[in-house]
């Protein structure tokens, strides 16, 4: 039980509630009969974490973001029909209309022509900033759906690299690590 305890105040970043248990105690009288409870608390905030080393924690977050990875790149050339098929064909038909505004060579000119006008019937909801990069890349890789899978994951990755630095600053580093793992281990996080 003890264990348990140390760990969800640990993991709710409650450190900062062993500081004011201290400034407490130092006003209260030792005659008091909170005082045995405040040492108890105390005791218990006061274990280490199996993240108290730093080769641990780096382990820790270099174990998940490697998992991340391999889970986002697992079936990277499979046909976008994975998560939200309709977001994803729009965005490659959007993609691949911008492509073929470069006039790339040994495409006939009917397709490119069918390209750019796919891409304008859908509106623009939102900025094309995303397709914009993946149309350049398709410049030296070729049309090849991969790319933009490459770019989301590696976005997403970013992501959350600062959100472990965002939840770091409000919880400890197990809070952030549990945060950050949500985020990047659970589909649709």
């Amino acid at each position: 039980l003890n264990i348990f305890v140390s760990a969800i105040l640990n993991l709710s970043g409650l450190g900062k509630l062993r500081d004011l248990i201290l400034r407490r105690r130092q006003r209260m009288f030792s005659g008091n009969k909170y005082k045995a409870e405040s040492d108890k608390i105390l005791r218990l905030m006061s274990q280490t974490s199996f993240f108290s080393s730093r080769v641990a924690r780096s382990l820790a977050l270099v174990l998940i973001f490697g998992a991340a990875l391999v889970i986002r790149l697992y079936d990277l050339t499979d046909l976008p029909l994975d998560f939200h098929p309709t977001r994803q064909l729009v965005s490659i038909i959007k993609a691949r209309g911008l492509y073929y505004k470069t006039e790339p060579e040994g495409i006939p000119t009917w397709e490119l022509k069918t390209g750019r006008r796919f891409a304008k019937l859908k509106a623009d909801v939102e900025p094309v900033v995303f397709e914009q990069l993946v149309a350049f890349t398709y410049r030296f890789t070729g049309e090849q759906l991969w790319v933009a899978r490459v770019y989301a994951s590696v976005f997403w990755l970013v992501g959350g690299i600062f959100l472990f630095l965002l939840a770091r600053e409000l919880v400890s580093f197990e809070g952030a690590l549990v945060a950050t793992t949500y985020y990047l281990l659970f589909p649709y996080a």
